[in-house]
């Protein structure tokens, strides 16, 4: 059967499948009492030369073990990837999953014990059997080596598997940060959404299971995306956002998350946004505070702590690349600008204390884990660091917030907030409006940025 979409992709070929269920979000939080071990080290010392098609290096992540387990399971986890059903692993573990219930891929296998940290509860009818739905728009991927992670194109991040298992563990905490809902806009019988830097696929999937019938296309620079088992109405495209090619008026929503630093220009990603979004559709972004929560959540610590240095070199090694960290893209007058109305700001914050809250083990696990990740690129390649050097701070700094988090009282004040930001396209019938940040109206209990001139920023 050949699925079809507009004209300037090519079709995919799909299998048919069974209709899939919807099933309750998953309890997640009975399965993360978990303890950091190793002093927090986070992913180090990854080796060979990585390539599209080559070998991914040894990384390891942050252990984490159950608290009744005495050994610690990454020494003996294979190479070989976990058969999507299987239930036991081949050295008799039984294999786990963060997905109860859930008729999609597992986390990509890693050299790493972060992946035993849930128990799947039941599995999905038809995991193996469901044809890929990803349509590709064929181009070589630029993929790099740097200090032993792998890199795509001019992304600061990494798309290893270290970075994509981070990411399924990193998706699970923004759930529980708003509330198990993907979108705070209004939204009513969509028919068509876009998730802008896709990473894993884990929105665009849990979406596209909300509503079946509605199309849902992840982009991504990056093929890192699961394509077996997912929902029929998700396909996963390569693309660049700086370089758009969407059909105008088409959206019900446009969805982008953590995309802090990702491009150049803001505006032009907000105007293609606008153009491409139907009279009446959304826009929805949300990201942290990757630079004054950054220096908030760092105050308390030693003065002779190399993330100091880090931060420093990391913010100006940002603005030498134009790709500048921060939350200036979330300002509402970049909204007013483009053309969108109705823009809407609000806070979330997540919180590391890993006693009082039981998302705060994860959202640990994620910094720990991302320290590396968030500055080696930007450090080795705008400010000339040695990539060991990088490794070195970061585990320094991992074991120091690994140290604060045990801590009931300085755990308290490691929090770190988000912004996310709703907008909506005008309908024919709606009137002018001006275009002043001040408008910006504010829900669960953030606060509108004032107005800036953002080319001072």
């Amino acid at each position: 059967m050949v699925r079809q979409r507009h004209s300037s992709r090519p079709s995919s070929l799909a299998k048919p499948a069974s209709p899939h269920p919807q099933t309750p979000k998953a309890n997640i939080t009975n399965h993360v009492d978990a303890k950091i071990l190793h002093d927090g080290q986070p992913s180090t010392d990854a080796a060979g030369s990585v390539g599209s098609a080559g070998k991914e290096p040894q990384t390891t992540m942050t252990s984490v073990n159950a608290k009744d387990e005495g050994e610690d399971v990454g020494s003996d986890h294979s190479d070989t990837d976990v058969p999507v059903d299987a239930d036991v692993s081949e050295h008799g573990r039984e294999t786990m999953s963060i997905y109860a219930g859930r008729n999609h891929h597992r986390p990509a296998s890693t050299h790493t014990t972060a992946a035993y940290i849930f128990h799947s509860t039941c599995r999905g009818p038809y995991s193996d059997r469901a044809a890929s739905t990803r349509s590709l728009w064929a181009r070589e991927l630029d993929y790099r080596d740097i200090g032993g992670r792998r890199y795509c194109k001019e992304y600061y991040m990494p798309n290893d598997d270290v970075e994509q298992l981070r990411l399924t563990i990193q998706h699970q905490v923004l759930m529980h940060a708003f509330d198990g809902e993907l979108t705070v806009a209004p939204l009513s019988n969509p028919t068509h959404v876009l998730d802008v830097g896709t990473g894993t696929g884990e929105w665009a999937i849990r979406f596209a299971e909300l509503f079946p019938g509605c199309e849902v296309v992840g982009t991504d620079i990056s093929a890192i995306q699961e394509t077996q088992g997912v929902p029929m109405n998700v396909f996963y495209e390569i693309e660049d956002a700086e370089e758009w090619d969407r059909p105008s008026d088409y959206y019900d929503l446009i969805h982008l998350r953590c995309m802090e630093g990702a491009f150049r220009d803001w505006r032009s990603i907000y105007e293609d946004a606008f153009d491409a979004l139907k009279p009446g559709g959304w826009i929805q972004i949300a990201d942290y505070d990757g630079k004054e929560g950054c220096v908030q959540f760092f105050s308390n610590f030693s003065d002779d702590s190399p993330v100091f240095e880090m931060m420093a070199d990391l913010f100006a090694g940002a603005e030498k690349s134009g790709r500048k960290r921060g939350m200036f893209h979330l300002e509402p007058q970049y909204f007013y600008e483009a053309g969108f109305v109705d823009v809407q700001v609000s806070e979330q914050v997540l919180k590391m204390d890993i006693k009082e809250d039981p998302m705060g083990k994860l959202w640990l696990m994620c910094w720990l884990d991302g320290m590396e990740a968030y500055y080696l690129r930007t450090l080795v390649e705008q400010m000339g660091w040695d990539p060991e050097v990088v490794k070195s701070g970061c585990r320094e700094t991992a074991r120091e917030i690994a140290q604060r988090a045990q801590d009931s009282d300085s755990s308290r004040n490691m929090v770190l907030k988000m912004r996310t930001v709703v907008a909506r396209k005008p309908s024919g019938e709606d009137s002018p409006v001006s275009r002043d940040s001040s408008n910006a109206s504010t829900v669960q209990g953030g606060s509108s940025a004032p107005s800036t001139d953002l080319d001072d920023i």
